[in-house]
């Protein structure tokens, strides 16, 4: 009696969170168009010779890259894939279609891991900084080399999740089993396409340890490490610059460290809000693997949160016109504004010396 109770309660709030998971997945794709197209005018930004080269700003620009690899992978995704919600789910008449969705899904956890480590990083490389202000030590963290190289370290350190996450699923012909319960909702499980995916026998003997193992492992270091390490960094770099104010000669620096501070500030927002939650959902489907409500269930929370992920990513310019006067300069100039105000100001008939017309200076500075 209590078990029937609570499958028809599951089903109740299945039938609930669906109700809203769907829009927001529609919803998901038109903001990852937006935001491919914010971030490329961000890449074009932070790439303009105005720009000074530094660490931070190479990370950045490392961030965008990813970004838009994990929005185009998203629509992608849409255009492919039958079932965007479960990886478990890829089907097709086609074997290299197949294979093709599995490298989609496999390169967007990869991506996806890259920008938030990126992220880490730029908020630690700049604290480093800010802590080491009222000495000379240490100065080869601001330079662009240092940046690339860490961009290499997190490239290079972020793969074997990935490529172990890869060998997860095998593709196998003409099943004899039904699809996972997780497929009904876009697919008739009980009649597959030729080709669908199984989870190998290395991830389910033994009560699918590997693979309790592997989401509890992806969770800590893909999203409760970072959830850790923000406030920790954002909190020693308040610290860092609470002691630098009391450097009159270091006064010129503040102005930069203080916009980091608060991009770091709400970078530990953003990943507090979207990427916990996901953390916690993972360890909940690594400890309640068996119950397919749940996992069901999990799966539409997602999509509200990686509807966050996307706002975040669209974020990340307009912080950086806000925060940055020579960023919204190189703005200006890249494209174009000043000739927009000049002619605005041409047909309004005035003759005052286009010179004089307001804009903003360019000036060889750090975005933070």
């Amino acid at each position: 009696m209590a078990e029937s109770i609570y499958q028809s309660e599951m089903a109740e709030i299945i039938k609930l969170i669906e109700s809203f998971a769907d829009p927001l997945n529609t919803f998901n794709l038109f903001l990852s168009f937006i935001s491919i197209f914010i971030n490329i005018l961000h890449l074009i930004i932070l790439t303009r010779s105005s720009i000074k080269p530094s660490s931070t700003n190479t990370i950045m620009i490392g961030i965008a890259i990813v970004d838009v690899f994990v929005l185009s992978l998203t629509v992608i995704k849409h255009i492919s894939l039958v079932d965007i919600e479960n990886n478990e789910c890829v089907t097709s008449n086609y074997l290299i279609k197949v294979y093709f969705d599995m490298m989609a899904w496999a390169l967007q956890d990869y991506f996806r891991r890259c920008s938030t480590w990126l992220g880490l990083m730029m908020a630690s490389i700049r604290t480093m900084i800010v802590r080491n202000m009222l000495g000379a030590q240490n100065s080869s963290l601001t330079k662009q080399k240092f940046g690339w190289f860490t961009i290499l370290i997190v490239v290079m350190l972020a793969s074997p999740l990935s490529v172990f996450y890869s060998f997860r699923f095998r593709v196998v012909e003409n099943r004899f089993d039904n699809l996972p319960i997780s497929c009904e909702e876009f697919q008739d499980i009980h009649r597959p396409p030729r080709f669908s995916m199984i989870t190998t026998d290395f991830f389910t003997t033994n009560e699918k340890v590997v693979l309790r193992a592997y989401l509890m492992v992806d969770a800590i270091i893909s999203k409760f490490i970072p959830c850790i390490f923000f406030p920790v960094l954002t909190i020693l770099l308040i610290q860092a610059l609470t002691k630098a104010k009391k450097s009159q000669s270091k006064s010129k620096m503040l102005n930069r460290t203080d916009h980091t501070t608060i991009l770091v500030i709400f970078m530990t927002v953003a990943f507090f809000i979207a990427e916990a939650p996901l953390g916690i959902i993972y360890m909940i489907n690594a400890f309640y693997h068996a119950n397919d409500g749940l996992i069901i269930a999990s799966v539409d929370v997602i999509i509200v949160f990686a509807c966050l992920l996307t706002i975040n990513s669209i974020f990340h310019f307009f912080f950086c016109i806000c925060l940055s006067r020579q960023y919204r300069s190189t703005v200006y100039f890249t494209f174009r504004l000043d000739r927009l105000v000049s002619s605005n100001h041409l047909n309004n008939g005035e003759t005052r010396n286009m010179s004089s017309i307001a804009a903003p200076s360019i000036r060889l500075v750090s975005v933070h």
